[in-house]
């Protein structure tokens, strides 16, 4: 005698994919029911994230932010992931935008104060 098996199928229950609709936000995990803000130091340009990217050297975020921006003039980050920059010392300038460091004053100029685009001669 032969016996027949039958064969079930269960559909598994169809899973909604929730993608975040804001840039600056992200969703690290499956499943989850809201997107969480970049935290600083890190930005998520479009929509969908799963991670936050970190900003570039010479660059800076706030929380949720969809692009980093670079450092103003007389300021710099020297690293990734920074959430502010960093005003030159004194003896040091930054006359350029979005840099990951200050130039030191050249023989003959100098520089009293923090934050400062340019050196002064002597």
């Amino acid at each position: 005698m032969v016996r027949a098996c039958l064969l079930f199928l269960f559909a598994a229950k169809p899973r909604l994919h929730f993608a975040c609709s804001g840039i600056g936000r992200y969703a690290p995990e499956p499943g989850m029911k809201e997107c969480l803000p970049c935290e600083p130091g890190k930005f998520a340009p479009s929509t969908g994230a799963s991670i936050c990217q970190n900003c570039t050297a010479g660059t800076y975020s706030l929380s949720g932010a969809a692009k980093c921006d670079p450092c103003p003039k007389g300021f710099y980050s020297p690293y990734p992931g920074m959430s502010s920059c960093k005003a030159c010392d004194p003896g040091f300038f930054q006359s350029r935008d979005g840099q990951a460091s200050c130039d030191p004053c050249p023989a003959g100029y100098f520089q009293q104060a923090s934050g400062q685009v340019s050196a002064s001669w002597k």
